[in-house]
């Protein structure tokens, strides 16, 4: 039991506890009004359990579904991320594509777009070891694989070879395929993540 957890069981504790002394006192001072004697002490503690459980349950199930929903947005805007730099490398291919031509500066740029994502998929997978370890394991090795062809694709293929000068209709194509199939995995992860 965490220390606001703690806390709140003796607060409550402590206020029913109160109660019951001023309504013991203030009793006798209410003349109308019987007191059956036939209430047994396991009927008060039931229904001290009762409020107990009817106040604290509430509180800490909010708690949990509040923590749960944080973590696992951290985690979909981790994978935004990466989204977000596998466009830049689309737009950068478009470019390229559009001026006819892909210069050094050009593929000095594209492998540095994929260093950055390898820092966020490193930061995402770190993540996913802290709160959903096992769920998460097979979710990674999906997504390494698949990010791994995509960038063997660019940086292991002819794009990087120091004759490739210009980009033609074929490896535009053939590119855009590629990454409409890494960012559509990446848009399952977000799914996945939602269901953990």
């Amino acid at each position: 039991m965490n220390t606001r957890t703690k806390i709140i069981l003796s607060l409550l504790f402590g206020v029913t506890f109160a109660i019951g002394l001023v309504l013991g006192l203030l009793w006798k001072d209410l003349p109308n009004i019987k007191f059956n004697n036939e209430v047994k002490i396991f009927e008060i503690a039931n229904f001290l359990l009762t409020l107990t459980i009817g106040v604290t349950i509430p509180l800490l199930v909010k708690k949990w579904i509040e923590d749960g929903r944080y973590v696992k947005g951290s985690l979909v805007e981790e994978v935004k991320s990466i989204i977000s730099i596998i466009e830049k490398i689309k737009t950068k291919i478009g470019n390229c594509y559009s001026s006819s031509e892909i210069k050094k500066e050009d593929k000095d740029e594209i492998n540095y777009l994929f260093h950055e994502s390898e820092l966020q998929i490193n930061s995402l997978n770190k993540q996913f070891d802290i709160s959903f370890k096992k769920q998460s394991q097979k979710i990674m090795q999906d997504l390494k694989k698949n990010y791994h062809d995509y960038k063997d694709y660019l940086t292991g293929g002819e794009l990087m070879l120091s004759n490739f000068k210009k980009i033609d209709n074929r490896f535009y194509r053939e590119h855009n395929t590629e990454q409409a199939k890494i960012e559509t995995h990446l848009k399952t992860i977000i799914h996945q993540i939602h269901k953990l």
